[in-house]
């Protein structure tokens, strides 16, 4: 409610002890020639204020000195147009507003208290630019990272007030390129493409038909971030129990970059710890102290604009039990393949040695090389092959000496009267 009725100058003003608080507020800054509202409140400490009680405010500028009153309960608010910009000067001003409570009988007023604020007059407009996109996941940080490939809404908002009407022209740039002038409406939407700092303008024209024409620019510094996708996942799906998996992610996006990771089983929900990323790839060290099974590791990856999922699944085994099959089949293997050689060898000799049944040959084993105190086993073994081999030579060349009729060099004494059955000693 609006009240110029001037307080008198003869009425007796009684000062009050009662404590009373009053603030007072203003719409400023504000544009010479639009509206500019200012408002006061009284609150009591003591008791509870009545709607039913009034209380005259005066309210006193020191931009055009002009004084003006109100009558109201415990709020008030007054809308002042009269600073022109032919009579005022843009700055900086204060606006004091004294309260007095009323009384019944006239001319007796109380005065409960006074309070003052600042308030600014402007040459050019004044309002905000405003920006606003839609994200997955609700991922916004602050009003100054944005995403690039999604669009950009850019609004201009003007806060000047004017009791009459005006047209307008928005005009709007990009890093200083012209991108749009609308007469129309206050907004238009921008794509960003490449990762970097914008700085977005838009300039605001208001005309009037009695008042001068008024102009405002309003800037905002922005930064355009990729938002991060998880490419390749390499790594193993199988590992033994109590051991570690390696897991590597490889992703684009712009910096920083945060991963968690998480194992689960199916329909179980997901808590990770945060840990900072590096330059498009992250290898995972997880450490398996589950138990055999099928398990998932659920990956999730953010940047200041986006998130990303990934979800694989993996093997915990006994590497225990397998490690004790894998003993035993090394040593059945090894056994295997020694066995294998001996019998190689011996057939290997067999051959030559049947190559050659025409020669008979007496040798004596006196020459056999003795064995040493303490040997090695494999010397050990080798003379017990040697000696396996000569044996076997020497029955397959008796065997020959039997069905055979050939010349037979002898060493030794013959002891048969008969000729027709000889017989052979060694000495």
């Amino acid at each position: 409610m609006r009240n110029t009725n001037i307080l008198s100058v003869d009425a007796t003003v009684i000062v009050t002890k009662e404590p009373y608080q009053i603030t007072v507020n203003s719409s400023s800054p504000a544009v010479l020639d639009s509206v500019i509202r200012f408002s006061a409140n009284i609150s009591s400490l003591e008791e509870v204020l009545s709607n039913k009680t009034l209380f005259v405010y005066r309210w006193v500028n020191t931009a055009n000195k002009n004084t003006l009153t109100s009558e109201a309960n415990y709020t008030s608010s007054i809308d002042i147009n009269t600073f022109l910009s032919y009579a005022v000067s843009p700055g900086e001003y204060h606006m004091k507003v004294t309260v007095y409570k009323k009384e019944k009988i006239w001319p007796f007023s109380v005065k409960i208290g006074h309070a003052s604020t600042k308030f600014v007059l402007t040459e050019f407009l004044n309002g905000k630019l405003t920006i606003k996109q839609q994200l997955n996941d609700k991922m916004h940080v602050n009003n100054h990272t944005f995403a690039t490939k999604k669009p950009l809404n850019l609004s201009s908002v003007l806060t000047d007030e004017f009791e009459i009407e005006y047209s307008y022209a928005y005009i709007w740039f990009v890093n200083g390129t012209f991108q749009e002038w609308n007469e129309s409406y206050s907004y238009i939407t921008y794509n960003g493409i490449t990762p970097g700092k914008l700085n977005i303008t838009v300039k605001v024209k208001a005309s009037f038909d009695f008042l001068s024409n008024k102009e405002g620019i309003f800037t905002k510094f922005i930064t355009l971030k990729d938002a991060i996708n998880i490419g390749n996942i390499t790594g193993e799906n199988e590992v033994c129990e109590g051991q570690h998996m390696y897991v590597n992610v490889s992703y684009n996006g712009s910096n920083p970059t945060e991963i968690c990771w998480h194992v689960m089983h199916i329909n179980e929900s997901l808590n990770c710890t945060w840990l900072n990323g590096n330059e498009n790839r992250y290898t995972i060290d997880l450490h398996t102290d589950h138990k055999e099974g099928t398990y998932k590791l659920n990956i999730t990856m953010k940047n200041d604009v986006s998130k990303a999922y990934a979800l694989i699944s993996f093997k915990v085994i006994d590497g225990y039990k397998d490690h004790k099959i894998s003993s035993v089949m090394v040593v059945t293997i090894t056994f295997c393949l020694v066995g294998l050689i001996v019998t190689v060898a011996a057939l290997a000799y067999s051959l030559k040695v049947r190559k050659k049944y025409h020669i008979t040959e007496v040798a004596d084993f006196n020459f056999h090389p003795h064995i040493k105190k303490g040997p090695k086993i494999s010397t050990v073994m080798k003379n017990l092959l040697y000696e396996f081999l000569e044996k076997d030579r020497l029955n397959r060349r008796q065997n020959n000496l039997n069905k055979h009729q050939s010349t037979i060099k002898t060493y030794g004494t013959i002891e048969s009267s008969n000729d027709d059955d000889m017989l052979l000693y060694n000495l």
